[in-house]
């Protein structure tokens, strides 16, 4: 059997329709992860990886879901200056201070 070659719209597409039931929801998108599936099934998983190690195609592995990154934006818009700024008036424990702190 000659090996198909999709192009990689067409694979996002196939990719896309393994989540919808007239293909039997075999996979389902992770939440917040953009182009990441999960296998409804554990073991639908262990027959994909049997089938492409016998068709002789090389996985990249395991890996886990990367943690997200928190953009903070520093900009005049949002009054955002990169540095904490105290209130007039405030005085942080020890600073100014003749009383001895609380234990």
């Amino acid at each position: 059997m000659e090996p198909v070659t999709l192009s990689r719209p067409k694979f996002g597409e196939r990719l896309r329709q393994l989540k919808q039931p007239s293909f039997g929801s075999i996979l389902k998108s992770m939440d917040g992860r953009a182009g990441w599936y999960t296998f409804n099934e554990k073991m639908l998983r262990g027959y994909v990886r049997m089938q492409a190690e016998g068709s002789g195609v090389e996985l990249n592995g395991e890996r886990a879901a990367p943690k997200q990154q928190i953009h903070v934006p520093m900009n005049a818009r949002n009054g955002y200056k990169g540095r904490p700024t105290i209130p007039a008036g405030v005085k942080p424990k020890g600073e100014g201070s003749d009383e001895e702190p609380r234990r």
